[in-house]
């Protein structure tokens, strides 16, 4: 038997058919996976299909016609595997479409009644009006065309997420998860959804942004979700997983969801946001001490009247900061005012001590620096091997104990300051020793 051209042809065709069953297997395969990603890439895969079939239905026909019955012989036998290659994944593809449809409903119809509920404010520690910051953030959760996600930070024990609570209580949609050191990105997502759906799984990002575009779009006045990511301080590695990866998890999720959402950032630590910045998706918002009437509030509240006096000698000395106006009343059950407040001087004197960059110190001892100093002051400077411009570079260096905050929020004017009022304080009696040795200019990369 002698294997003529039309054999050739034959076989040629039995090849090219193999190769449209790998090539439709491929195509499921990979409509499977982009099935968790936007409609608009679902889309375009489904016109590039559609237009490879076209084009490959065109080339046979031509061939079938050249070749007569074996042609067709042939062609039937490709075209029948391939459809029976291709029925498994096709069929297992759209179960995973529906049961992607039934998360979203899941997702977007428990949403709604998603609430905060107030468990710091039903502690010991008294909660008043603070009308100033409050606005800001109201404004944040209440925005009717989310375009950034915002980070709340300022020093521990500010009030940070007290207020942040304060002002969610009453709305609906909103998600309050709780982030720790050791959580990985899946971890967070469960957090999530244990949060809206009471069962926790992990989802991928692209998912929850689908569901709240659905709950906004099913919502009768157009209410985008919001959802506070609350960063807990935790040691600088837990589990093999450091806290600068976990503010990264969080923030890869925010950049998912940010325009479907209102999505806040609150970081436990003053120095977590050292680790953000250059992203224009990203907005700050600094908490800073009570004003001296809240701070007057507060102590009432409290249960302790002190005279006027008293409290500007409280609030010139100590500041405004609700944790550290509560350690000073409970070490006055022990001690007078005057050595209440020598004690909260002295540990910030401490955490002076403690802090590695003694040249930031010493620039911020300066009158001129008196509400801040620039990073750029210290012109690549190196002290101990870290580069003082560098912002994120100083943040590491604030491992255990912090004493300056960075003023991201200044936008050009982003300065180191000195974190709270005790801090400043502490400082006009601190002298930073310099070792200037250790002290050298970094050189600048070509």
């Amino acid at each position: 038997m002698t294997f003529d051209d039309r054999d050739r042809n034959n076989f040629s065709l039995l090849f090219t058919n193999q190769l449209i069953c790998r090539e439709t297997i491929d195509m499921f395969t990979f409509s499977r996976r982009i099935i968790r990603t936007s409609r608009g890439q679902l889309t375009v895969a489904a016109r590039r299909f559609g237009d490879e079939a076209t084009s490959n239905k065109s080339k046979t026909s031509i061939w079938f016609r050249q070749n007569g019955a074996p042609g067709y012989i042939f062609g039937a036998f490709g075209f029948l595997t391939a459809l029976a290659v291709a029925y498994y994944p096709g069929k297992e593809m759209v179960d995973d479409a529906k049961q992607e449809l039934e998360r979203l409903n899941l997702i977007a119809s428990k949403l709604e009644k998603a609430k905060v509920s107030p468990t710091k404010l039903t502690l010991a520690r008294p909660v008043i009006d603070r009308p100033g910051i409050e606005t800001v953030l109201q404004e944040a959760m209440t925005c009717k065309s989310p375009e950034h996600y915002y980070v709340i930070y300022g020093a521990k024990g500010v009030g940070k997420s007290t207020l942040l609570e304060k002002v969610a209580l009453g709305k609906e949609a909103v998600i309050r998860v709780q982030v720790q050191s050791s959580d990985r990105m899946n971890e967070i997502t469960a957090k999530i959804m244990k949060a809206v759906t009471g069962k926790k799984e992990s989802y991928d990002v692209a998912v929850l942004s689908e569901a709240f575009m659905k709950y906004t779009a099913n919502s009768k006045d157009g209410v985008y979700p919001t959802i506070i990511f609350d960063v807990e301080r935790g040691s600088e590695e837990t589990e093999g997983v450091s806290h600068k990866g976990v503010l990264q998890d969080v923030r890869s999720i925010a950049h998912g969801i940010f325009n479907v959402c209102h999505c806040l950032i609150v970081v436990s630590e003053a120095n977590a946001v050292f680790q953000f910045g250059g992203d224009p998706r990203e907005q700050f918002i600094y908490v800073d001490e009570m004003t001296l009437e809240e701070t007057k509030k507060y102590l009432k509240a409290s249960g302790k009247d002190f005279s006027d006096e008293d409290l500007k000698k409280i609030y010139s000395k100590v500041g405004g900061n609700p944790a550290q106006l509560i350690l000073l009343l409970t070490k006055m059950k022990t001690q007078s005012l005057d050595d209440s407040i020598a004690a909260i001087l002295d540990a910030a004197w401490d955490d002076l001590d403690c802090f590695a960059l003694k040249p930031i110190l010493k620039a911020l001892k300066m009158k001129e620096h008196a509400e801040g100093v620039r990073p750029s002051y210290f012109n690549n400077q190196e002290y101990k091997g870290i580069n003082m411009t560098e912002p994120k570079d100083v943040g590491d260096a604030m491992k255990k104990r912090n004493a300056i905050v960075y003023r991201i929020d200044k936008g050009k004017n982003k300065v180191y300051q000195m974190q709270s009022t005790r801090h400043k304080n502490a400082l006009e009696t601190y002298n930073p020793a310099i070792d200037y040795n250790l002290l050298s200019v970094q050189k600048l990369k070509p």
